[in-house]
């Protein structure tokens, strides 16, 4: 679920849509690194919380890209994510 949203962001944003304001290349790579360590150990309250900031920090860059919407609805999907409490399969 928590890729899901952020997935559904990128759909309509390219890199060089809007110049600076559209530039999210740095959020995107740590994004990818916190999604690459929470992968390795899902059950690391930390890494998922590293994770789901990471998102959000990254969502909220994304607020400046033309043809992107619904970005606070992911945002608050990602802020109603509670890692203490997430079932592991």
């Amino acid at each position: 679920m928590m890729v899901v949203a952020l997935v559904f962001s990128f759909s309509s944003c390219e890199k060089n849509d809007n110049g600076p304001a559209c530039n999210w290349d740095k959020e995107y790579a740590d994004y990818e690194a916190k999604l690459n360590a929470y992968a390795a150990d899902v059950s690391s309250v930390s890494k998922c919380n590293a994770l789901k900031q990471s998102a959000i920090n990254l969502l909220g860059k994304l607020k400046g890209c033309s043809g992107v919407g619904e970005i606070e609805a992911a945002i608050n999907q990602w802020k109603d994510i509670n890692c203490n409490n997430l079932s592991h399969f």
